[in-house]
């Protein structure tokens, strides 16, 4: 039986329109979440460097240890934290003080996003015994001839997008967890939509532990 031990992290993502003026945007917000309870608010200039490109990712707060963040090469505003039930009540809270900024809201939001990085336990079979079970690949020419210790070593569960503007979207890659690969997968998830009702009503552990349960009993 599946059972999930931990996100790495849990993400919620209000992606905003381009051309935005951004540093506007994060001051307005930061003066609104002074006056809600409970939020610590980053003070200006602490930004955390972009790695890649060196682009700032600008804190803007903190509440029960779940971060808001205001990426500058994404353009949207990133809930984190390490539990999805507390990061969707932040966002829910995010989201509730939109309508406050000097925008309209169809001016200002483009989609909604979840993205998750999240460890499963498994007390079956190796995970890529199970994957493998799971799928009747026929691989034999190729660990005849190449390496006889290939095998599946993941699945990719998709809705591909039939357009680049398509922002309703639904991927999820399970695999063997690094350093773990006797009794743990790692599952990525990652789900857009233009709809926010979908991302507050989407229910990430059921869907993650029923597919994995799924492969377990092939």
């Amino acid at each position: 039986m599946a059972q999930i031990e931990d996100y790495s992290p849990f993400l919620i993502g209000i992606k905003l329109l381009p051309g935005l003026p951004l540093d506007s945007i994060k001051k307005e917000m930061k003066k609104l979440l002074t006056n809600v309870d409970d939020y610590i608010v980053t003070p200006e200039g602490r930004g955390d460097i972009g790695i890649t490109i060196g682009l700032p990712i600008e804190p803007i707060g903190l509440k029960e240890n779940v971060e808001i963040k205001l990426n500058l090469q994404t353009e949207s505003f990133n809930i984190i934290g390490d539990e999805p039930e507390k990061v969707n009540l932040i966002f829910e809270e995010i989201h509730d003080l939109l309508p406050q900024l000097p925008y309209d809201m169809d001016s200002l939001v483009s989609f909604y996003e979840i993205i998750a990085g999240v460890s499963v336990k498994t007390d079956s079979e190796p995970p890529k015994d199970i994957l493998n079970n799971s799928f009747n690949v026929d691989l034999t020419s190729i660990t005849e001839n190449i390496n006889p210790n290939i095998s599946l070593a993941g699945i990719r569960i998709s809705s591909l997008p039939t357009n680049l503007d398509q922002n309703d979207f639904f991927d999820l890659l399970v695999e063997p967890k690094t350093g773990s690969y006797s009794n743990r997968f790692l599952v990525q998830l990652r789900y857009q939509t233009n709809d926010k009702e979908n991302i507050t009503n989407f229910e990430v552990e059921s869907t993650i532990s029923q597919i994995i349960n799924a492969l377990e009993e092939k």
